[in-house]
């Protein structure tokens, strides 16, 4: 079997500190209650929240500060994370789904490919997809309307 967590998280638009503290506080309080997580599943766009006005100031490379701190999460807990990042990549900007393995590690980066509406006026597509073998059990990632 396997244990998966999906976290909702109150985001502020733009608060990137803030969200990234209230995410590695719900994160722990949850891994310390719930014992052997597989896999712990953060909202798309956790760090940023859908502040489009400074997006360009505030998204960051992979690895960064966001991902350094979920990396030491993941490899302390022992479990996968996936968390949705707005993502500085080449000179553009992507709405992307980083997951890290039990070890720390970046495993992948997924870039959003169907982007929703206006979201074309704000990111970047992105153009592969990935689909990671966990033992017993093969995951991909999609990012909320590519799931339609």
């Amino acid at each position: 079997m396997l244990k998966v967590v999906g976290l909702q998280l109150r985001l502020e638009d733009g608060k990137k500190e803030k969200n990234l503290a209230r995410a590695l506080e719900a994160l722990r309080k949850v891994a310390n209650r719930e014992k052997e997580v597989d896999i712990f599943c953060l909202p798309e766009l956790f760090d940023t929240g859908f502040s489009y006005v400074s997006l360009k100031d505030i998204a960051e490379e992979i690895p960064g500060e966001t991902t350094n701190v979920l990396m030491n999460f993941a490899e302390e807990f022992q479990s996968y994370v996936i968390a949705g990042i707005a993502e500085k990549y080449e000179g553009k900007i992507f709405d992307s789904a980083v997951m890290i393995s039990p070890k720390g590690k970046i495993l992948c980066i997924y870039r959003k490919t169907h982007l929703f509406q206006d979201e074309k006026n704000h990111f970047a597509s992105g153009d592969k997809i990935f689909v990671i073998d966990l033992g017993r059990f093969r995951i991909g990632l999609q990012i909320c309307y590519e799931v339609r």
